[in-house]
C-alpha cells in the first residue's frame, strides 16, 4: 500500500496528466500536454519533431493504459492510477540502482530537449511546466534541479531526479520538486 505522502504525490501527478479535470486520463490528455507544448515553444505540428513526439505520446500513453486500464475502457481513473503506481514502485527500485532509462524519463525529457542537444534548458523548462499547469513554480526551481549549477540539466540529472521523484518518501530531497508541490491530504 502506498504511503500517505507517495498517495499524495501520486495523486498530485495523475492531477498534471488529467488536463480537462474530468478525473480520468486519455490519450486526449496526453495529446494536449503535446499540443500545449508544442505552442509554447513554437512547434510546427507539421514538423517531423513534432510527428515523432506524438508517435512517442501515443507509445507512451499505450504501454501506460495497458496496465493501468484494468476495465478496458480506454481511459485510466485515479484508483487505477494508484494501483498502478504502486505496482510499478517495486519495478523501479532497481532500475535506479542500475541507472537504467525509464520509458516516461526518456518520453518527458525528449519533450523538453526542445533542439535535441541532450539538455534541458530553463526557458524549455519554463515552459514544460506551464504546459502541465504547474502553478506553484518559484524562479529559482530550475537552479534546483540543476545539480551541477551548470544551466542547464542533462539526461543524467533529469534520470536521477525522476527516481528520487518516484521513489522517495523525504519530502526535502530535491527530486521531490520535479513535478511541482503537492499539498498532503
Amino acid at each position: 500500500m502506498l504511503s500517505p505522502y507517495m498517495r499524495n504525490k501520486y495523486v498530485h501527478y495523475f492531477g498534471l496528466w488529467d488536463h480537462d479535470g474530468d478525473y480520468v486520463i486519455g490519450l486526449e490528455d496526453f495529446v494536449q500536454l503535446l499540443e500545449r507544448m508544442a505552442k509554447l515553444t513554437n512547434l510546427p505540428e507539421d514538423s517531423q519533431q513534432y510527428k515523432l513526439l506524438y508517435e512517442a505520446t501515443v507509445e507512451l500513453w499505450t504501454g501506460i493504459q495497458q496496465f493501468a486500464d484494468t476495465n478496458n475502457d480506454n481511459h485510466i481513473t485515479l484508483e487505477e492510477w494508484l494501483v498502478y503506481s504502486e505496482a510499478l514502485l517495486p519495478l523501479l527500485k532497481p532500475m535506479a540502482e542500475a541507472n537504467i532509462p525509464t520509458p516516461m524519463g526518456d518520453y518527458i525529457f525528449r519533450f523538453m530537449d526542445k533542439n535535441g542537444d541532450g539538455v534541458i534548458e530553463v526557458d524549455t523548462w519554463r515552459a514544460f511546466t506551464y504546459a502541465w499547469g504547474i502553478q506553484d513554480i518559484p524562479e529559482e526551481h530550475f537552479d534546483w534541479l540543476d545539480t551541477n549549477q551548470d544551466g542547464k540539466i542533462t539526461y543524467a540529472e533529469f534520470s536521477s531526479l525522476l527516481y528520487v521523484w518516484a521513489l522517495s518518501e523525504d519530502s526535502t530531497e530535491t527530486g521531490n520538486l520535479l513535478f511541482g508541490r503537492f499539498n498532503l491530504i
